[in-house]
């Protein structure tokens, strides 16, 4: 088999397969019976996005990987490098958390939904930023990583029908900042999130077209639960691996993309309908990931020039040789 057939094979096992599973997962909500149940749908949406992540990690590396991140199997404080493993076992306990809030959010009281959904977010950001540790981590950047949970769940709960267009973008320039950051592995599995999020989309608006009972993709609750932690998780990970001295502000920025929803605002609101609505806010989104990546490109090209002839950066750090963490991650 030649190397173009390989690395056709692997992406169909790490990033087509993955979203072929949270397709078929979220495909009964979307356009089947339950489409006419708001539980339901934001359920099998938020589960399947984590889901799409999780299945790409263990098709990328192995089903050891996710087990040895549990607390009966502590991890050797030499190899630093295997801290991103955490990611998975983030990715766990959101498929098992996103039906346990839908679900709540169904049975509780009018008005007592959000501030159910608001609980169930605030603890697990902090459950994220002060249990998860990525290398030369400190308290500061702890602190860091549980405000960026919050925030990116927040602004994800804030976008309506677009918030699965959103979350393809996102993962999609998660998926393009962490290859560009030396990191593979993490690209395909955003990636594969990406394509899962923007099949959904679809499958979604092929759903409503076909029901007219059928309701809207709720975007807070369970939905921002996950993919609000998700984005932040990964982007902090990124940065705490990046081998290509990508400025450390873009990580949090990129977590921060949805909040480009609110850049036409106006025109979303005024919208005659949802789809207008939705084409606003994902417009937004996309336009500001343009800018970002811009910024980005122009950032690494000045400093390319600056370096030329230098010394592998990477060369020490997390006390292992340069090759060794170019050949974990590629």
């Amino acid at each position: 088999m030649d190397s173009s057939n390989e690395l056709l094979w692997y992406a169909l096992s790490v990033v087509a397969f993955p979203a072929l599973i949270a397709w078929l997962a979220a495909m009964p909500a979307l356009v089947g019976p339950l489409r006419t149940r708001r539980a339901a749908v934001e359920m099998s949406v938020a589960f399947a996005l984590a889901l799409a992540f999780l299945v790409s990690f263990v098709r990328e590396l192995e089903v050891g990987a996710l087990t040895r991140q549990f607390p009966w199997s502590p991890l050797d404080p030499s190899a630093p490098i295997e801290r991103w493993h955490r990611l998975a076992l983030i990715a766990l306990a959101l498929c098992v958390l996103a039906p346990v809030l839908a679900g709540s959010r169904e049975l509780a009281t009018r008005g007592m939904d959000r501030l159910l959904s608001a609980k169930f977010i605030v603890i697990a950001s902090l459950c994220v930023g002060l249990l998860v540790e990525f290398p030369e981590s400190t308290a500061l950047r702890q602190w860091m990583q549980a405000l960026l949970c919050a925030v990116s769940a927040y602004y994800y709960s804030r976008l309506g029908g677009a918030a699965l267009w959103v979350s393809a973008i996102v993962f999609a320039s998660l998926a393009a900042l962490t290859l560009l950051a030396g990191c593979a592995s993490f690209a395909v599995m955003c990636a594969a999130t990406s394509l899962a999020a923007f099949g959904m989309a679809i499958i979604a608006a092929i759903g409503a077209w076909r029901n007219p009972r059928a309701v809207a993709i709720v975007s807070g609750g369970a939905f921002a639960l996950v993919a609000g932690i998700l984005t932040a998780s990964v982007a902090m990970a990124g940065g705490a691996y990046d081998m290509m001295s990508i400025p450390v502000w873009v990580w949090p920025a990129v977590a921060c993309l949805p909040v480009g929803g609110f850049v036409f605002d106006r025109l979303a609101r005024r919208a005659p309908h949802r789809a207008a609505a939705t084409f606003w806010r994902t417009l937004g989104v996309f336009l500001l990931a343009i800018v970002l990546f811009v910024a980005v490109m122009v950032l690494q090209a000045a400093d390319s020039k600056e370096g030329e002839g230098g010394a592998d950066p990477m060369d020490g750090i997390y006390g292992v040789s340069s090759e060794t963490i170019h050949v974990t991650f590629s």
